[in-house]
């Protein structure tokens, strides 16, 4: 056996031939496509067969350069096979599984020049050379000695390296190599009509479609790959930068199946976390590296994921806490050097962006705060300069890591991780207090059969909540209250709450003060009118926002769910405001009843704002109804001696536990999952403070 007919063992072209579930011979084919690669195919200038992954640019070569593939042109994929033009022998020529190929005349055919793009249609393969046009071959089902064409444009005025077809509007686009432009091809009457300009910075030959319209173009210089919008109305297209390319070589002509996903079948790319303003996820073009085993931030490799899990529903919430690989060891303030810890698996390169006036993005000039840092395997402090424009307040960070040298902050590599983090730029006379972390969060779990507790998995409403404060000059100048919906095994309807407790609504600077919910600005910040005390009310209805398929949100363990909400409050205070009496961290989170819903027996029918269930010992808010309330079923709240919300064994309603809690899975009580809760709980909190952390597997939610 030659070498040019070893069976090429590639992953990628394996996934070209096993997923069609195609075989060609020398008599016939199948007739019907049953799935097609997630890869793009090329020809380089070597005459090499490669294969590209254009979400990151990694490239396979699946064949050496050959008397075979050296004269190769009009690559294109035909009924689930590579098919192509080879311009030395003036045939067709068509690979079979090992890469073998077969040339098949065409008959009558002539032309002066080597044919340069080519492409497939729905069976129809199109060819374009400036001596012939455009010209279709006509490949019948039993293939015997030649195939036919048909010349549907003389035009020879073009000159295109390759085309591709867009399967959303049924044409074909082609870049012409001398002027940039961009010509759209009628596939039926053969009519090519200029487009649009293309940047004269790139010279774009090998071109691609995603399933979504978008066109995708390699440089002929370095193989990078670049993203264009055709469905722009303005004359120039902007061409972005979407993922380098790990082969050198330039690239002359490729082929891709144009109604493939861009993601590979298994996912094996690490996406960021950022709000999706800054680029994030792969609709906006975000980072991401694709896996290559051992280049990564922290002690923990990257997760896999097919695109982004952006915002406060960040990937480390869902799958593994892989966002491990930085600690800021100093505070970050405007116009001086902070530090950051940095723990790299391996050598590699360093790149960063922080967003210093908070506007969303990391396109300002002063953004790109560490650039192309060689960094040695092992743990070492990175320092870098603050630019001294940077407002104060929350923002965001990006850090990537790879071996790639001059990434942006979006793009595809192929090598290393990004990790994107949320910091806080102070002053000198600022401080910021967390609770209970900077990146951490602690639980919040209620229990909605108060006042009896029938049920009590405590269960019903389980939200993540952490806050940050930012003091002037030890006065508290502001605050944010931020949160995701863990978990909602409630029958009754719900909402969530919290009060700024011995503070007075007027304090607050209303114009000035946000509600988020996933990352989006609501229209009302939550602040309640109707009462004098601050409180914000985050939802009214918690079953809504979770609109889960199962029977419960997160509770059943035979319906597994992923998070679906979170929320941030961010809350600036008069600059007169009394905060003399204001309550600690964490303030007075609470649940509610629903307005306009049915709460249980021997309650008021409805009873809406009036029913609260609040941490233990916390007295209720003005709109509570104690008269009315305290002292049925089970509760022996007792005003006076500062009692609230506890049975008369101390069982409390609500909990918080300073961490990420693993809550009981439905119908499964705390003593079930957490043996040492009774204990905790009937002393009054002196005995097992650590109850929580030895839960039985069996009685949790498994997430």
């Amino acid at each position: 056996m030659s070498e040019e007919e070893t069976v090429i063992s590639s992953k990628l072209y394996q996934t070209l031939v096993l997923t069609s579930l195609l075989l060609f011979n020398h008599q016939t084919y199948a007739a019907d496509i049953k799935a097609c690669p997630n890869e793009a195919f090329a020809i380089s200038a070597q005459g090499e067969l490669i294969a590209i992954e254009l979400v990151s640019g990694k490239t396979t070569v699946l064949k050496e350069p050959s008397e075979h593939t050296r004269s190769i042109d009009a690559l294109a994929i035909h009924q689930g096979k590579l098919i192509g033009f080879d311009s030395s022998r003036h045939a067709l020529t068509l690979f079979d599984v090992n890469l073998k190929p077969t040339y098949i005349t065409i008959e009558d055919f002539e032309m002066q020049t080597g044919i340069i793009a080519g492409e497939q249609v729905s069976g129809r393969y199109f060819l374009y050379a400036s001596s012939l046009g455009l010209v279709e071959l006509t490949i019948p089902q039993q293939i015997t000695q030649a195939v036919s064409y048909t010349t549907i444009n003389h035009s020879s005025e073009f000159t295109f390296r390759d085309m591709a077809f867009n399967p959303h509007d049924q044409h074909l686009y082609a870049i012409d190599d001398r002027s940039n432009y961009l010509y759209q091809i009628d596939v039926n009457t053969g009519h090519i009509q200029f487009l649009a300009t293309l940047s004269s910075e790139h010279s774009l030959q090998a071109n691609y479609f995603d399933e979504y319209g978008y066109l995708y173009a390699s440089e002929s210089d370095n193989s990078t790959i670049y993203k264009i919008n055709i469905n722009s109305e303005t004359a120039n297209l902007d061409i972005e930068r979407f993922a380098d390319s790990n082969h050198d070589a330039p690239i002359r002509d490729g082929a891709r199946c144009a109604e493939a996903p861009l993601h590979p079948a298994i996912a094996n790319t690490d996406f960021g976390d950022a709000p999706n303003s800054y680029q994030t996820r792969l609709d906006s073009n975000g980072p991401r590296h694709e896996f290559d085993g051992h280049t990564y931030l922290g002690s923990t490799q990257p997760d896999s994921e097919h695109d982004a899990i952006t915002g406060a529903l960040r990937d480390e919430h869902h799958q593994l806490n892989d966002e491990d690989g930085l600690r800021f060891v100093t505070s970050i303030e405007p116009g001086k050097d902070a530090i950051v810890q940095v723990e790299a698996s391996t050598a590699g390169i360093l790149t960063a962006w922080f967003d210093w006036n908070q506007d969303g993005d990391f396109k300002d000039d002063n953004e790109h705060v560490i650039q192309d840092l060689s960094l040695q395997a092992g743990t070492q402090a990175v320092t870098f300069s603050v630019h001294d424009s940077a407002l104060t307040g929350q923002t965001w960070s990006r850090f990537r890591f790879s071996q790639q040298e001059e990434l942006n902050y979006s793009g595809g590599a192929y090598s290393g991780e990004v990790e994107d983090h949320q910091v806080s730029v102070t002053t000198s006379e600022q401080t910021v207090r967390y609770f209970p972390s900077p990146n951490g969060f602690l639980t919040l779990a209620y229990e909605d059969y108060w006042p009896y507790t029938a049920d009590f998995d405590m269960n019903d409403v389980v939200m993540y909540y952490r806050i940050t404060e930012f003091y002037q000059q030890d006065r508290l100048t502001k605050t944010y209250i931020e949160g995701r919906l863990a978990a909602l095994g409630a029958d009754y309807r719900n909402g969530f709450a919290v009060r700024l407790q011995g503070l007075d609504k007027h304090d607050i600077d209303d114009s000035n003060s946000f509600l988020i919910y996933n990352d989006e600005v609501q229209p009302s910040n939550g602040l309640e009118l109707d009462s004098q005390e601050a409180i914000f009310i985050i939802a009214d209805d918690l079953k809504t926002i979770a609109n889960t398929q199962c029977p419960y949100f997160r509770t059943d363990n035979a319906c597994q769910e992923n998070e679906v909400f979170s929320f941030k409050l961010i809350i600036n205070l008069n600059a007169d405001a009394d905060i003399s009496s204001l309550s600690g961290i964490p303030y007075d989170p609470f649940i509610f009843a629903t307005p306009g819903y049915y709460h249980g027996e021997a309650l008021p029918l409805h009873p809406g704002r009036t029913w609260e269930v609040h941490l233990p010992d916390q007295s209720p808010t003005e709109k509570f109804n104690a008269a009315a309330m305290f002292g049925l079923g089970d509760d022996d709240s007792q005003s006076a001696q500062g009692k609230f919300f506890k049975s008369d064994n101390n069982l409390p309603w609500a909990m918080l536990i300073t961490d990420e809690w693993k809550w009981p899975a439905e119908r499964k009580d705390p003593v079930m999952a957490y043996p040492a809760f009774v204990e905790y709980a009937q002393s009054g909190g002196l005995l097992k403070k650590d109850w929580y952390k030895s839960p039985q597997s069996e009685a949790i939610y498994q997430r």
